[in-house]
């Protein structure tokens, strides 16, 4: 007589997927930091910024000047996209991990908040 056994899951239940067991080990915790743009991004010098731009890597915590945006501050990285906090809200941009540094960016007088 024989003893029939459920089969034994794989021990991929619960990982991120994409992701094998090698990058998972790799993978630093995520900053759990909460960010406004009063206190990270208004009270920052114009010279601190970098201009935004696809083709350049960025990563959290840098202070980026978009063309259309605004300042902003890059807080979080996934893979090609980043997560930035505008005044208007946050927004979902594209990066290059593999890019070059970003240029100073050139911020015109007419986006600094009043105050």
């Amino acid at each position: 007589m024989s003893i029939k056994r459920s089969r034994v899951a794989s021990g991929n239940r619960g990982r991120d997927a994409g992701l094998g067991r090698y990058e998972e080990l790799q993978r630093k915790p995520q900053d759990v930091r909460t960010y406004t743009w009063e206190a990270a991004v208004a009270p920052q010098a114009d010279e601190a910024f970098v201009a935004y731009s696809p083709a350049c890597k960025l990563e959290q915590d840098a202070l980026v000047y978009h063309v259309k945006f605004g300042k902003g501050v890059v807080t979080g990285v996934q893979g090609t996209k980043i997560d930035v906090l505008f005044q208007d809200g946050a927004k979902m941009l594209a990066h290059n991990p593999a890019g070059a540094a970003p240029a100073k960016a050139v911020v015109p007088p007419s986006s600094v908040p009043p105050g």
